[in-house]
């Protein structure tokens, strides 16, 4: 294909989904969007995977092996500073397999709870494992763990608000953020180690790789979002630390401008594109 073939073809793919890219970012006041198809789809554009940049190096990427999960648990409260927990009364909001409760447990915690919405662990008597929010004790928790939940929830702010009827007056909350904006947002780095693959690739079509939801915000920095629910429901931030990556020339080079500019909605794209995490630590008000 010459490169008049290519244009033609492009103006295209414009001229038809123009009205579905106006209805994907017109369809909802909120900044924080839906997990729905984001407009990348709606303009048909998918990358040549064969040559594509993986989302995470190769050699970062670990077995879900025990000893993997264990590593990765240890790693997880060293990396928020929870070395030492002697004494602390712990919470893993969103815990998912529990790991990181027992290594907070083997850390000398009074007290080591995990709270998910799907119980996905062995029950276990030197730690305190629920899906019933309604067991976790108000105001007792001086350590909240709040490790890549908001960006794959629904209502982050709920999440919050529970989060910070949860907290002790002195206590503290650690939370890392994990962008849209991330190479890998949806998890499926496994199976499907493509960057942005949740930019080209909806939910019903990496199924099959067990893809996190990814909700995306429309016309704000992520940073500048999580800065407002924090303040919003009682909370001041104490430290925030953002990991940074250019994307790869390849991706810049490769999707058309217009479907980054509709995907991320703000004027600083390729900016707002480089936040792969964002890491808080946040005391009640």
């Amino acid at each position: 294909m010459n490169d008049r073939e290519k244009i033609i073809q492009y103006a295209k793919i414009m001229q038809t989904s123009a009205g579905k890219i106006l209805e994907i970012l017109e369809g909802s006041n909120e900044s924080f969007g839906s997990a729905s198809d984001v407009p990348a789809q709606a303009l048909n554009y998918e990358p040549n995977w064969e040559n594509w940049p993986d989302a995470v190096p190769g050699f970062l990427i670990s077995e879900p092996t025990p000893s993997g999960i264990k590593k990765r648990a240890k790693a997880v409260l060293d990396m928020c500073d929870l070395t030492n927990l002697r004494g602390r009364q712990f919470l893993d909001f969103g815990c998912g397999d529990a790991s990181i409760v027992e290594e907070a447990k083997k850390r000398k915690a009074d007290t080591a709870t995990g709270f998910d919405i799907v119980e996905d662990w062995k029950e276990s008597e030197d730690v305190i494992l629920t899906t019933d929010y309604s067991l976790l004790k108000q105001g007792y928790y001086d350590t909240i763990l709040l490790y890549d939940v908001l960006d794959h929830a629904e209502d982050p702010t709920q999440i919050i608000q529970q989060v910070r009827e949860l907290v002790a007056d002195k206590g503290e909350v650690k939370v890392r953020c994990h962008p849209f904006t991330s190479k890998h947002a949806n998890h499926v780095y496994r199976t499907f180690n493509k960057a942005y693959s949740h930019f080209f690739l909806s939910t019903e079509a990496l199924k099959d790789h067990n893809p996190l939801p990814v909700y995306r915000m429309t016309g704000v920095i992520p940073t500048e979002q999580y800065k407002k629910w924090f303040n919003e429901n009682g909370f001041e931030i104490k430290k925030e630390q953002i990991d940074r990556q250019s994307p790869d020339p390849i991706c810049l080079k490769n999707i058309p401008r217009e479907a980054i500019k509709a995907i991320i909605n703000h004027e600083d794209y390729q900016k707002i594109l480089e936040i792969q995490f964002v890491d808080y630590t946040i005391i009640p008000r």
